[in-house]
């Protein structure tokens, strides 16, 4: 049963080595892949705010009792 369970944590701790070497980006890559999805997003959906008028109001109000609400810079 140990063999079987030595087995299987090495065969997990080299798949999980092969995902993490497939996955590995640098810096760089990240910045041009965001801001490619950001330029598309951009350019094919349309600019319309139509889809604020279909959010409740009570959104828009803070509670009371809300860190949000609370004025620091005095």
């Amino acid at each position: 049963m140990k063999r079987l369970f030595d087995w299987i944590e090495h065969y997990l701790a080299w798949f999980w080595n092969k995902a993490e070497d497939a996955a590995e980006n640098d810096d760089r890559s990240l910045v041009l892949l965001r801001n490619l999805c950001d330029m598309s997003i951009l350019s094919i959906f349309p600019h319309s705010f139509a889809w604020i008028a279909q959010i409740p109001q009570s959104l828009f109000f803070l509670p009371f009792f809300s860190p949000a609400s609370l004025d620091i810079t005095t």
